[in-house]
Order: C-alpha cells, then sequence, then structure tokens
C-alpha cells in the first residue's frame, strides 16, 4: 500500500510499505494512502486532504 511520509504538514516522500514491517522513517508521520490517490513530494497535507504545489509561473518569450 502506499504510505505518505509528511514532516510540517508537507509530503517528503512516497514509499510502498506493508504497513506492519518494522521500518524506521525517522520523525514524521506517515499516512496511508489509496493507490489512485495522485500524491507526492510537495504537496501539502492538513491532515484530511492533499494539496498539490502551485504551479509554476509560465514563462513569457
Amino acid at each position: 500500500m502506499k504510505h505518505c511520509l509528511i514532516r510540517d504538514g508537507n509530503v517528503i516522500n512516497v514509499v510502498i510499505w506493508d504497513g506492519e514491517t518494522a521500518v524506521d522513517f525517522g520523525e514524521v508521520d506517515v499516512v496511508a494512502v489509496n493507490d489512485d490517490v495522485y500524491v507526492g513530494p510537495g504537496f501539502t497535507y492538513d491532515g484530511k486532504e492533499f494539496t498539490p504545489p502551485p504551479a509554476p509561473p509560465e514563462e513569457s518569450v
């Protein structure tokens, strides 16, 4: 199952983990996420929802 590693409300990594095997992820919160949810590093998490980072500004030509 997919799990997000979250520090200070920010997703710092996404890992596949069975949720049972002993793993030391360090000082982070670990949140299980359905495989069909698109989320990655740079997203924020408010305890209920993931929010993508803002889009980069468009370059002018």
